[in-house]
């Protein structure tokens, strides 16, 4: 799988606490044709991380929550 950056942005929580997330545009390309695809193009999908390399998951367009703990964070 590769994957693209194709946007960052800072985030802060409840807290005031500042960091930045990463949005991916993940590859993963596959010779195989499948039932669920008629083409061998690529399968494409976003990933978003933190700075650090924390898994992160979008609840809406402006909220996130860091995986592992129970922090929201939001785009400033």
């Amino acid at each position: 799988m590769r994957k693209q950056v194709i946007d960052r942005f800072q985030v802060k929580d409840d807290c005031g606490k500042r960091s930045v997330i990463i949005k991916y545009k993940t590859f993963e390309e596959s010779a195989e044709i499948r039932s669920d695809r008629m083409s061998a193009n690529p399968i494409t999908n976003e990933l978003f991380e933190t700075l650090e390399g924390g898994d992160v998951e979008q609840i809406d367009e402006n909220s996130f929550q860091i995986l592992g703990t129970s922090k929201i964070v939001r785009k400033i």
